[in-house]
């Protein structure tokens, strides 16, 4: 790894863009250097960083296939020009060595910048040739102020210093939801409506821009995600003692047991089948914090979506059950089921509609049998999600190199034991299994 790369220190750390001398080599976090390079990309080649002071975004345990930074930049676009506050991410390589295996940074740096870069504007591309307002484009992602595979502009290899640049949007009044109890109807609606577009333009990128579409393919269509299988395998222990243990999922064990024996390789939860006509591009981690609300008198008036690591072609309904029952909160889910999946469909058709494209292929009776078939091996995948969004980070003292001990292993609290019978009834009662 080159010099500089890291540093020990998990407070404000203030970077010399010229040589980097007060920054430390260690193992604990990444540091973004020469930012210029990034912003230029956005904000024109005269740009000058004149401060830029980096920390930790998130706590441990709250992200685990990535470092993400909260960058603080003075600017001047150029040299006459006023200075500039910026607030932004810089979103890089993990630095656990167990996260590090587990994700490829290799692949998924690449598949993100080029989600920000081209697949985006190339959707609005298609929005606009149909007439649709500037205002009413899509509109789901942070502003992009850079990507980069490396320091060197023409390196083909992503390294340590390979980053994401984007808008901080925390600080312009968005915010995630609680990732343990799950969230309400009011924003999984919104979401669903949105993740409903974006899914529906990507069918429409398919039909109407063929070379574009295997292009973006050839992208992403990679998985980044190499789980251990023995810490697999163990998650699977937990869950079946879990179930075994309430007599409410006691029933369902040998159902849970078949989709954990069926699913041991972790790779089965990702099927690259290239459905037809369903093929599209959809987000691959829809869960709660990875989706931003921005807020008016405490409800959502917009959305935004990050994370798109684990992106790649396939049915969009492979986003559908995970969002649905390890997102939601139980009370969404006892009330609102099958509403959501209603608001999906209509805006998907809706937005299909818009971009000129034939709806025949795509009506419900379709659209519920692709649906039951894509979630019918996504139970195990789901409930080992839910292990990680019910942590309490600040109880249980993650880890993020000894995740078996203080993630995996650790006792299932109240929250994690009702969400998972209330996620496997579901299961069972849509006949997912």
């Amino acid at each position: 790894m080159s010099a500089c790369a890291k540093v020990n220190d998990h407070s404000n750390v203030k970077v010399n863009d010229k040589d980097c001398t007060n920054v430390k080599e260690d193992s604990e976090t990444i540091v973004l250097r020469q930012p210029e390079q990034l912003l230029r990309q956005a904000l024109g080649d005269e740009l000058t960083v004149l401060d830029l002071r980096q920390s930790s975004l998130v706590p441990t345990g709250e992200n685990y296939g990535s470092s993400m930074l909260k960058i603080d930049v003075v600017v001047k676009k150029r040299p006459d020009a006023a200075e500039e506050r910026l607030a932004l991410v810089a979103k890089m390589s993990p630095t656990a060595a167990v996260l590090q295996e587990w994700m490829n940074v290799k692949v998924s740096m690449p598949k993100e910048i080029y989600i920000f870069k081209k697949l985006i504007p190339t959707y609005r591309e298609l929005q606009r040739e149909v007439g649709i307002a500037e205002k009413d484009l899509i509109d789901v992602l942070p502003k992009y102020y850079g990507g980069r595979f490396s320091l060197d502009p023409d390196a083909h290899e992503v390294d340590f210093d390979a980053a994401l640049l984007m808008e901080n949007l925390k600080c312009i009044g968005y915010k995630s939801m609680d990732r343990k109890t799950g969230i309400d109807y009011a924003h999984a609606k919104k979401a669903l409506s949105k993740l409903a577009e974006y899914h529906a333009l990507g069918i429409a990128l398919r039909i109407k821009r063929p070379k574009i579409f295997e292009e973006a393919r050839e992208v992403i269509d990679i998985i980044p995600f190499d789980m251990n299988i023995e810490l697999f395998a163990n998650i699977g222990e937990t869950i079946m003692q879990t179930v075994c243990n309430d007599s409410r999922m006691a029933i369902y064990k040998d159902l849970v047991q078949k989709q954990i024996d069926d699913n041991k390789n972790f790779e089965c939860s990702y099927n690259m089948e290239a459905v037809e006509p369903w093929l599209t591009i959809h987000h691959g981690d829809f869960w709660v914090n990875n989706i931003m609300f921005k807020h008016d008198k405490e409800e959502p008036v917009d959305v935004k979506f990050v994370d798109f690591q684990l992106t790649y072609s396939c049915s969009p309904m492979k986003d559908l059950p995970y969002f649905l029952t390890a997102s939601l909160s139980i009370e969404t889910i006892n009330n609102h089921f099958e509403d959501l999946i209603d608001i999906y469909h209509e805006k998907f058709i809706d937005t299909l509609k818009t971009l000129k494209c034939d709806t025949t292929p795509f009506l419900r009776e379709e659209f519920d049998k692709q649906l039951r078939y894509d979630s019918s091996n996504q139970l195990y995948k789901c409930m080992a999600a839910l292990k990680f969004f019910t942590m309490d980070t600040a109880e249980n003292n993650i880890d993020l190199n000894d995740l078996k001990e203080t993630v995996v292993q650790s006792k299932s609290n109240t929250t994690f034991i009702d969400r998972l019978c209330r996620m496997i009834e579901k299961f069972v009662e849509k006949e997912w299994l």
